[in-house]
């Protein structure tokens, strides 16, 4: 991703050395790298708390068949990140709903 199209809550692994904008003192001195690790951190869900439902619909979806994911938690970050993951590993689409 480059620099321009990058999200401003994504911060790097790696720290800035040198920059003479104020706005990057946060990355300068690592703070603001250390606050997103442990905010990540504090997001995940644990595995173990949960089983997960596979469920195969196509109701009102105009004869297609698709695959349901149900009774997982109502963490919208959790959810983001493994509707990511199954995208990119099963080379399909896909969304998550918090209903």
């Amino acid at each position: 991703m480059s620099p321009k199209n990058k999200k401003p809550n994504q911060v790097p692994d790696r720290v800035l050395v040198y920059s003479d904008d104020p706005k990057d003192k946060g990355l300068i001195d690592g703070s603001l790298a250390k606050a997103f690790q442990q905010q990540k951190q504090t997001q995940l869900v644990d595995s173990n708390q949960f089983t997960a439902v596979f469920r195969i619909e196509k109701n009102g979806r105009g004869g297609k068949i698709v695959t349901v994911l149900d009774k997982l938690p109502k963490h919208e970050t959790f959810l983001k990140e493994l509707t990511k993951e199954f995208k990119i590993k099963c080379g399909v689409g896909g969304t998550y709903e918090l209903t």
